[in-house]
């Protein structure tokens, strides 16, 4: 197991019936006002990914439906409202 100094990052090999994979668990800044830092987080990845094996990679902090995976949930906009039909 590897993980950076901030826990954004975590790796783990895995040996499955004589097959070595690698899973690699990121955890991004988030938010449009974290740009720069998403762009050097993105940056420094690689060196914790084994470019020999396959890599599976998770980013568990992806909102997909905010209205759903947020607490508390987005409230919806009033253009949301009015052109959702």
């Amino acid at each position: 197991m590897n993980s950076d100094l901030q826990g954004r990052i975590l790796t783990i090999k895995l040996l499955i019936y004589e097959h070595q994979y690698q899973i690699v668990n990121i955890y991004a800044p988030a938010g449009t006002d974290k740009r720069v830092q998403n762009e050097i987080f993105f940056d420094n990845l690689y060196p914790y990914i084994n470019s020999t094996l396959p890599v599976i990679i998770g980013d568990y902090n992806c909102v997909e439906n905010p209205n759903l995976d947020k607490y508390p949930p987005r409230s919806l906009t009033l253009n949301q409202i009015l052109f959702s039909t």
